[in-house]
């Protein structure tokens, strides 16, 4: 979804990992072209997005975990960065982390974001997992993580 106005860490914030969106969040509409350009690229070449994203991230790794820039990001006020969180973990057919796995995945978020610091991974970062309807890569769990600089 494209939209004109940008997310403010306010409006982000009333988001968390038990409490995920239930709206579309909406890309800049050059973000959203950029994002059909990579998707018509990856169908003209016959790879899933699924498959490109596991060959990006895990392929040859023992990996569980990986945290980079979202190339394709919401659209958010400048003094918010937005990132995604890839997993590797076999858990279930509709992908959700549940609680199951909340612990592990936020210790990993603040010790590779925030250096362990707990207050300021409290302070300046909300993460989530897409509700299934929301979700544009369905096949690999991943959250949509946010930080304020």
């Amino acid at each position: 979804m494209v939209t004109s106005t940008k997310m403010s860490w306010e409006f982000i914030r009333q988001f968390n990992y038990q409490n995920p969106p239930r709206i579309c969040l909406g890309r800049s509409s050059k973000v959203m072209e950029k994002y059909e350009v990579h998707k018509a690229e990856l169908s003209r070449e016959q790879i899933d997005i699924n498959t490109y994203i596991d060959r990006k991230y895990f392929k040859g790794n023992d990996k569980k975990f990986s945290i980079d820039n979202n190339i394709f990001p919401y659209y958010c006020e400048d003094n918010v960065k937005h990132y995604v969180m890839w997993i590797n973990l076999n858990i279930g057919a509709d992908n959700s982390l549940g609680e199951k796995y909340h612990q592990e995945l936020r210790n990993y978020i603040c010790k590779n974001m925030f250096n362990g610091d707990e207050s300021g991974m409290n302070d300046n970062c909300i993460y989530f997992q897409n509700v299934p309807e929301q979700r544009s890569v369905k096949c690999i769990p991943h959250l949509q993580i946010f930080v304020r600089k």
